[in-house]
Order: structure tokens, then sequence, then C-alpha cells
């Protein structure tokens, strides 16, 4: 849902973080994927943003890899993140109207950011702004396509969040394509629906078999993208 006011997101979030402790597995395969692709850019020690960091988990894997700056709404779930990876630089606010450093980072990393925003293009265009010229965004989102085949009772159970604009692949990349050129891009991770052929590729014999099919047919749980800035 829309219309919520940036101190009621604030406040979801701080709740939010307070109350969760550890990752799950769709956190494990979302940062495998992100690594996969931090891997195909050839940086040594990059300078990375985490944009949108929440409870700065994978801000935390990136900075064995490089300087990691994390940034988020929430103040609960900075102040978190700063108590389990000190060697991270933590900052709490808007995105949208934070001091973040202009052509500063070799990486920004998006992950499962987009749809909780608004203002997508905008959002996207902070990213850009970030990037040094040349610098690469990695971005991962949930696949409209995937979730409208989730019954309602499916998409609550997943973990629905105040606001959620889900996105097609097409649609992501002509939001990217207004400031990046995108090299890779897909989904991962098949997982969950019941509606259509998901029925079908989410019964046991067929589950396993079908996964890598699905995520190539463009039903993937995520999309994810690999983008250069211009």
């Amino acid at each position: 849902m829309s219309g919520l006011s940036l101190e009621e997101q604030r406040a979801y979030y701080d709740e939010r973080w307070q109350n969760t402790h550890y990752g799950n597995l769709l956190e494990m395969e979302r940062a495998s994927k992100i690594l996969s692709l931090l891997r195909a850019t050839g940086l040594t020690e990059p300078r990375i943003l985490d944009l949108g960091c929440g409870r700065g988990w994978l801000a935390g894997i990136l900075s064995a890899f490089g300087p990691v700056t994390g940034v988020d709404l929430s103040p609960e779930g900075i102040a978190r993140a700063r108590d389990l990876w000190p060697q991270v630089d933590f900052r709490a606010g808007d995105v949208f109207t934070m001091p973040l450093e202009t052509d500063a980072y070799d990486v920004v990393v998006s992950q499962e950011v987009l749809e909780h925003v608004d203002d997508q293009s905008g959002y996207l265009a902070v990213a850009a702004r970030c990037l040094r010229p040349g610098g690469v965004l990695i971005l991962t989102t949930p696949n409209r396509r995937a979730l409208d085949r989730f019954t309602e009772w499916e998409k609550e159970a997943w973990g629905v969040q105040p606001l959620e604009h889900w996105v097609t692949r097409s649609e992501l990349i002509s939001l990217l394509a207004e400031r990046f050129d995108v090299s890779r891009s897909g989904t991962f991770i098949a997982a969950g629906g019941s509606r259509g052929i998901l029925f079908f590729c989410n019964t046991r014999p067929l589950r396993g078999p079908t996964a890598g099919l699905r995520c190539r047919l463009g039903l993937g749980l995520h999309l994810f993208a690999l983008a250069r800035r211009r």
C-alpha cells in the first residue's frame, strides 16, 4: 500500500529490524547472486555503497571485499548494524535527502529496495549520482511476473511490507535505461507460487527439474540486473 508518510515507514522498519535476528535461506541465495555479480565486475577492493542496507548483514559480507558504506531509513536497523559490523560506515537517513558523496563509489548494491519506494526513477537517480562515471549498479528486486501468480495468502506469508511496487523485467530495464547500460539481467530463485504454470512447477515431482527452466522463462522469484553508469 502507498500513501504512508516517511515517519510511518521509518517506524515500521525500526520495529521490523528490532525483532529480526537471523537471516533466512532467501537472503542467503540473494547474497550468493550479488557476490557472483560483484565477481563479474572484475573489480579489486571496490568502494561499495549498500543503498537501503536494512539491518546491515549484506554490508557486513561485502566489507570482506572492499570498503563499504551502508545507508538505511531506520535508525534502529543502523544501530544494530553498527554493533555487529563496526568495520562498515553505517548511516541512518532518507536516501533522497541525506548527503551522500557524488561520483564516489565503484559499486552501488541495491538489494530488495526498489520495490519499497514510490519514486523508483528518482531512487535510481540517487544510485547513479553516487557512482563514479562507469561505476556499476548491482540490483535485485521481486519479480512481479512471479508474484502475480502467488495467492494472497502466499504473499502475506512471504512478507509484504508497507510499500510494495513490484516490477517486471521489462519495466526494470526501462527504468535503468534512463541512466545505465545494462549488461546482465534476468530472474533467479525458483520458489513459491501456485497459480497458472507455477501450480505445476511447484508440484513435488516437477519442483526440482523445472527450477532452471522457470528462471529462464522469467518466472524466478527475484529480478537481478548488473548495469553500468553512463
